[in-house]
């Protein structure tokens, strides 16, 4: 039983903290290769120890349901136990609604409600660990200097050196590339040899891309075999509305 759980529909990462990973005797040795790090905490960089596949059922009285979750495994103190972010919101299929400040989802055995502890909630927030930011300072811009009411234009990002145009083909001279033009003879002479080996990668127009290979890469939407489409319920509006509505 794990409690203080941040539920963020804001996250785009279900995170498990390491206090309570070693809580549940979960050993560092089978964590996966986190790959990407997490922003987010107070605008600070985290490099994640790991993923973690793990089941997570939520449950109330006999009613029960259990998904498998990737935590993103991460070692650093923190008012809450775990963030369950839009993975577990979108694996669950849960719906929250913040005037109850409570949550439902389905199950094979009836709808599960969660409720919302404020008391414990405003514990946390009130009592944040050291180096814990509650919200997140934005440094606004400095004013900008405006001559006859027209804003200052921002200089444009430009080449660190000089460049020169070198054409790819001798038949085609409109299509050129830029190159370094303090570049010795013999760089400049093998850049421009790999170029024109290569010249069939870059595309000059809308018509010379191609369609990617199904092997390359193919999207699969994750849903299940046999599942039914889902209709939402038609949306009244109120007479009142309806009469005011313009034709």
């Amino acid at each position: 039983m794990v409690h203080n759980i941040l539920i963020d529909n804001g996250s785009s990462t279900d995170i498990l903290f390491i206090k309570p990973f070693e809580q549940m005797n979960l050993d560092r040795r089978t964590l996966e290769l986190a790959g990407n790090s997490l922003f987010g905490f107070g605008g600070k960089k985290i490099d994640a120890l790991g993923k973690k596949a793990i089941p997570v059922s939520f449950v109330e009285g006999k009613k029960v349901d259990t998904e498998t979750i990737t935590f993103d495994i991460v070692n650093m103190d923190y008012p809450y136990t775990a963030i369950f972010g839009r993975g577990v919101l979108n694996k669950f299929e849960i719906v929250i609604k913040q005037s109850y400040l409570c949550m439902k989802m389905p199950s094979p055995f009836g709808i599960i409600t969660v409720h919302r502890d404020q008391a414990a909630s405003r514990q946390i927030e009130g009592n944040p660990i050291l180096g814990y930011i509650l919200i997140n300072e934005v440094a606004k811009k400095p004013p900008t200097e405006e001559t006859n009411n027209e804003k200052a234009i921002e200089p444009r990002a430009e080449a660190t050196e000089d460049t020169q145009k070198a054409p790819l083909s001798k038949l085609v001279p409109e299509k050129c590339m830029h190159i370094g033009s303090d570049l010795i003879k013999e760089e400049n002479d093998n850049l421009l040899v790999f170029l024109r080996g290569n010249q069939d990668i870059f595309a000059w127009s809308a018509k010379d891309l191609q369609a990617v290979s199904r092997e390359l890469a193919q999207h699969n939407p994750n849903v299940a075999k046999g599942a039914k489409p889902r209709k939402q319920k038609l949306r009244k509006m109120s007479s009142e509305r309806a009469e005011a509505k313009p034709k």
